[in-house]
């Protein structure tokens, strides 16, 4: 005991007589509201632990290095690192201040103000302890204090496993409270954003049974939950009272973000089945970091999960922009927007990796490099989902379509016709309105495909498709039947105006010329007709073997003619 009140007394002295500390000092009314890490000077400590008494000691021997830059940094597990700032009150009055580390992963702190060679008070804190516990409610370490007049030493020793990053703020409290709402407001419209995604595409999941809307909800609820807990938020909000899951929450969520991106990009892009081994090959590098994890939890090495997760979250990305690179190359039109977000997300994961770690200045920027390039990644997979689903429509209506339209004509097929005709029909039939079908046949078709070729005799079909189509009003309805054989219902026509449109085709197509080999040539066509004449006493395909009928009456009488029966009451 005498010896340590020895030591202060030695301390106290020198304090008073070394000019070295007073010279060096910062005015507390002109104190700027950047970050303070170049007036701070340094001492690393290399041995056993230093009582704020032994710092003092070595500050006035000048064993403290000048710091040059604004916000100071050592990377993680870094040996513990003493403070030391000079703070001048000219005033007379007290001047309260906020002293403010942005950052919430440092797992202790402690805060000395030492006048005069005296410890006036003395603040531990840091993630290791409950948050509860906090003098002040704030995601970042934050302690109010009122300066009396004159100088006062400010001495802060950091120890962490976590990347020491040190952006120390000293600040009116009003111009604090007002950083912390732009922050918030910047969190709150990320946040926002993102959950709006999540929750549309939690509902589309819902809807239409898609796993890939569910695993980018994954994918967005994971990213979610580790930025909550990389900022602060979460120890804020959701585990104040879990110092121990708060030492290990930052690795745990920064792979299960990994893992369920993952998931996503293997589904949204079916590498399983367009690249089995790129799949397989990615999917054991997924699985070897979480059993690497969970091996280092059993032993309990949270610094070695840090160093794990900052390799993978630092890869990860880039994995997936060489993924999304090799699906576009393939002809995935939707991996563009995929790749677009995973390299926005890789440089944003980058250069926040490489700011916490030391590696790059960190600022406010390099910080939130990760939420700007996240904000890009969601939105470009949110299109990417988008454009995805989109294919798939166009390509179920192009399979509909197909059902439903005759591949070579282009016209409708049987099944259509009867789609499209069943509503006209019973329209007739309720309002008694006369309804018409015409039946045609290609006369001697079977001789043009013998004689010049089946690819001859499709060009025919086609032509005479074009021939139907353009004789006919946009409310009839033309098929294909069979064959050489085609089909048209006229609605609200009158028997003659249908002989008239039959006759017009028929016409058309015998002066319709093909050539073939220098010689020009010239087919027919035989069509038969009948009418419903507003009747309820016939079906539609008693109609349709009525028109059969006459048909068969036509080629019968010597093609190219068009043949009905003037005594057909259907």
């Amino acid at each position: 005991m005498k010896c340590c009140w020895f030591r202060s007394l030695v301390v106290s002295v020198l304090l008073l007589l070394s000019p070295a500390v007073g010279a060096d000092s910062l005015d507390l009314g002109t104190i700027p509201q950047e970050a303070l890490g170049r007036y701070f000077k340094l001492y690393q400590e290399s041995g056993a632990p230093l009582t704020h008494t032994a710092a003092l000691e070595a500050l006035t021997q000048g064993l403290f290095v000048e710091s040059s830059h604004e916000v100071i940094s050592r990377g993680i597990a870094a040996r513990p690192l003493w403070l030391a700032i000079e703070l001048d009150n000219a005033s007379q009055d007290l001047l309260p201040k906020r002293l403010l580390i942005e950052n919430s992963w440092l797992n202790q702190i402690d805060l000395y103000w030492v006048r005069n060679g005296r410890l006036v008070d003395h603040m531990p804190m840091g993630d290791a302890k409950p948050f509860s516990g906090r003098a002040v409610s704030h995601r970042f370490f934050t302690v109010d204090h009122s300066f009396e007049p004159g100088q006062t030493t400010l001495l802060l020793r950091i120890q962490s496993h976590d990347p020491m990053v040190l952006p120390v703020y000293l600040l009116d409290q009003d111009v604090a409270h007002q950083r912390g709402l732009l922050q918030g407001y910047s969190y709150g419209a990320l946040y926002g954003a993102i959950g709006s995604l999540l929750a549309y595409n939690l509902m589309l999941f819902l809807g239409l049974r898609d796993n890939r809307y569910l695993l980018y909800s994954l994918y967005l609820g994971s990213f979610l939950a580790a930025n909550l807990a990389y900022t602060g938020h979460a120890y804020q909000w959701f585990w104040p009272n879990a110092p121990v899951w708060q030492q290990w929450s930052n690795p745990v969520l920064m792979v299960v973000f990994i893992v369920f991106g993952w998931l996503f990009a293997r589904s949204f892009l079916d590498l399983k089945r367009r690249f089995p081994r790129l799949n397989a090959w990615v999917t054991s590098s997924v699985m070897a970091l979480i059993a690497l994890l969970l091996v280092i939890i059993v032993v309990g090495q949270s610094v070695w999960a840090l160093r794990v997760a900052f390799v993978g979250i630092l890869f990860f990305p880039f994995t997936m922009v060489g993924v999304g690179a090799i699906a576009l190359c393939s002809g995935n039109r939707s991996a563009k927007y995929f790749l677009m977000g995973s390299f926005c997300a890789a440089i944003g994961a980058s250069i926040s990796a490489m700011a916490v770690v030391g590696l790059i200045p960190f600022t406010s920027l390099t910080y939130r490099a990760t939420d700007i390039g996240m904000l890009f990644d969601v939105v470009l997979l949110a299109m990417a989902l988008a454009d995805r689903f989109r294919i798939a429509e166009q390509e179920k209506m192009s399979a509909l379509t197909e059902a439903r339209v005759d591949p070579l004509t282009g016209l409708n097929n049987r099944r259509a016709f009867y789609e499209l005709v069943e509503p006209l029909w019973q329209s007739s039939l309720r309002n008694r309105r006369q309804l018409c079908v015409l039946l045609l046949d290609v006369d001697g078709f079977k001789t043009i495909n013998d004689r010049y070729g089946h690819a001859f005799g499709d060009e025919v079909l086609v032509q005479i498709a074009r021939v139907i189509e353009q004789g006919l009003r946009a409310s009839d309805v033309a098929a294909r039947w069979g064959g050489e054989e085609f089909i048209m219902l006229l609605p609200e026509t009158s028997f003659d105006e249908a002989l008239v449109t039959a006759e017009r085709i028929r016409d058309s197509i015998a002066s319709l010329g093909f050539e073939k080999d220098e010689e020009l040539l010239f087919f027919s066509a035989s069509l038969g007709a009948a009418s419903s004449l507003g009747s309820t006493e016939i079906t539609l395909d008693e109609l349709i073997s009525r028109a059969d009928r006459q048909l068969y009456a036509a080629k019968i009488q010597g093609k190219d003619r068009v043949c009905w029966d003037v005594q057909v009451e259907c």
